[in-house]
């Protein structure tokens, strides 16, 4: 299983040099400085990329796929006390 660890330091570091090129001040909030620039938060990327996973694994014609996403989520809930 691939571990996904979200890195904000690289989302500063592009907000920052976005915030240098557009010339504002240094308190404009980094998303705003980003999405005037067109980039969006790397949470948004991991997210759509969990989701598209997630509905080809439920939409998919295998019974396996479907029956190791419905065991990970019922484990993944007992772990959470849910």
């Amino acid at each position: 299983m691939m571990v996904i660890h979200h890195d904000k330091s690289y989302t500063k570091m592009a907000a920052d040099g976005a915030q240098k090129d557009l010339m504002v001040k240094d308190t404009t909030p980094s998303c705003n400085v980003m999405n005037e620039c067109g980039l969006e938060p790397l949470q948004f990327s991991w997210l759509r990329a969990a989701v598209r996973l997630y509905n080809a694994l439920n939409q998919s014609n295998s019974s396996t796929a479907r029956k190791i996403l419905f065991a990970d989520m019922q484990l993944s809930s007992r772990c959470n006390g849910r």
